[in-house]
């Protein structure tokens, strides 16, 4: 009994106090994606309150008729909150949920896990590929069904399964049948682990997808709905209208994921066939598939992939990580202890180190913003991201200034030490020739003697530098800071 107790206190400690931390970094980090989403001021300055889920939110407890009434628990949160007197609260409400995605996943996973690198591992790797947390449509219930559905995958307690399996069906059901079919034959098909309680919590995700349909039944009898199935929906359209849009764009329906998302999964997918866990890896093929025909028989694009395949995501990712967590973390130890040997136990020789490198990315990042360095700086764009080259050329200078004056293998060899002094010199003869021209020729361009002579120049200069001994400087005052030292001290 005592073992046990014992055994207990660092898991709960672990939890308690590692958990703000991380629920803050994570909210950080998904209101980051949700300012990203490019569309985010058209869902505010085009609103007009005739959205369907808004309109659908106000008139809730009324007959209806529409085929989104089966998603009720977002519109009625709304109602019961007062959120639907006006467009912009039904929105906000919709943006603080959509925020709420990764914080909930990351308690989630804390309080599966119980260790914080993991949790950091499936939070920054599911932020970072998973499409729809910086895509989303936000007047949509989407968001909602992804907490309980995550909820779902996290959950070790039967009653907690079924009620987040439940709050899922009432949130989007037909989305959430998909989603929760997946997770229930991926917990089946797990290799390791008491089979009985697998078994058990597969059984309570379906009870409450069915308890969830029951409740929609009869609220649908108590308030007098009519709705249209989106199953009669597809059978109305018929195949070929689907088979009609998938014509048009092919590659971007299989590639609607993103990349990022793909490989991801190709890999956990390939894992888990080289460690012969066939059962899962094809489960996880079939749950990828149903999310397609799922994507493939609707309009909405994204929103729908997103929401059916998060569960057997997070379920995939929770396995590998619980797998390959224990090789991982002691890799990691032993890499951060032999770059720390690298590095100068010298604190002075640290901080003059640090102060250099500084001091080159403030004079250089103020002569690019005056236009010193360059004439012109122009951004590429790469993976949806705006890259300036420049930027990425002063940062790599400045870290390799670093390097050479603090970690003694990177100064001991000769090749680096003399290439970080020819990219020093190269920038500062830039720099003087820019504001030499600035001051002579503010109108002109180089006549063709400025170019030669400036090009002779900067040969002689970077010879010379080459044969300047790139000594740290702390060493060669040291009899100096010493009795400076002893002079304070007296």
């Amino acid at each position: 009994m005592k073992t046990a107790s014992t055994r207990d206190i660092p898991i709960r400690k672990d939890f308690h106090i590692n958990s703000p931390m991380l629920f803050c970094f994570s909210l950080c980090l998904g209101l980051y994606f949700f300012f990203r989403n490019p569309q985010l001021i058209n869902f505010f300055t085009e609103a007009d309150g005739q959205e369907p889920y808004i309109y659908f939110a106000a008139h809730i407890f009324e007959p209806s008729y529409s085929y989104i009434s089966e998603s009720i628990l977002l519109p009625f949160l709304a109602k019961t909150l007062g959120a639907t007197h006006s467009t912009y609260c039904y929105l906000i409400l919709c943006a603080i949920v959509t925020a709420l995605i990764l914080p909930n996943l990351a308690l989630c996973a804390q309080y599966y896990f119980k260790n914080t690198f993991q949790s950091i591992s499936i939070l920054l790797i599911f932020s970072t590929t998973y499409r729809y947390l910086y895509e989303f449509w936000l007047n949509f219930p989407d968001p909602l069904t992804i907490i309980f559905l995550t909820l779902v995958c996290f959950q070790r307690q039967s009653h907690l399964i079924f009620l987040s399996a439940m709050m899922a069906g009432l949130s989007h059901f037909s989305m959430s049948a998909l989603g929760i079919v997946s997770c229930v034959l991926l917990t089946i098909s797990i290799s390791n682990g008491d089979k009985i309680i697998r078994h058990q919590q597969a059984k309570r995700m379906l009870l409450g997808l069915i308890v969830s349909k029951i409740f929609l039944i009869a609220w649908y009898f108590a308030f007098e709905y009519r709705i249209e199935s989106r199953l009669s929906i597809v059978l109305t359209n018929g195949t070929q209208f689907f088979l009609d849009r998938y014509g048009k764009n092919p590659i971007a329906f299989w590639l609607t994921p993103g990349f990022a998302f793909l490989i991801t999964y190709i890999f956990i997918v390939t894992y888990f066939l080289f460690t012969r866990q066939i059962k899962f890896a094809l489960t996880l093929l079939f749950s990828i598939l149903l999310a397609y025909v799922g994507l493939f028989f609707t309009t909405d694009g994204l929103r729908v992939f997103a929401v059916i395949i998060v569960g057997p995501y997070l379920i995939g990712l929770r396995q590998v990580i619980t797998k390959v967590h224990p090789q991982i973390y002691h890799l990691s130890l032993n890499l951060v202890s032999h770059i720390a040997k690298f590095f100068d136990p010298n604190p002075r020789q640290l901080t003059l180190s640090a102060a250099c490198a500084g001091f080159w990315l403030l004079v250089i990042f103020k002569a690019k913003s005056r236009g010193l360095l360059l004439n012109e700086s122009t951004n590429v764009r790469i993976f949806n991201n705006d890259i300036n080259f420049l930027d990425i050329y002063i940062w790599l200078t400045g870290s390799m200034i670093l390097t050479a004056l603090a970690i003694p293998c990177f100064r001991r060899v000769t090749a680096y030490v003399s290439l970080v002094k020819q990219l020093i010199t190269l920038t500062f003869t830039v720099l003087l020739f820019q504001i030499l021209r600035r001051y002579l020729f503010p109108s002109e361009e180089f006549t063709v003697n400025f170019k030669v002579a400036g090009v002779i120049t900067l040969i002689g200069i970077m010879l010379i530098s080459h044969k300047f001994t790139f000594l740290p400087f702390i060493h060669r005052r040291k009899p100096l800071f010493d009795q400076v030292k002893r002079l304070l001290l007296s």
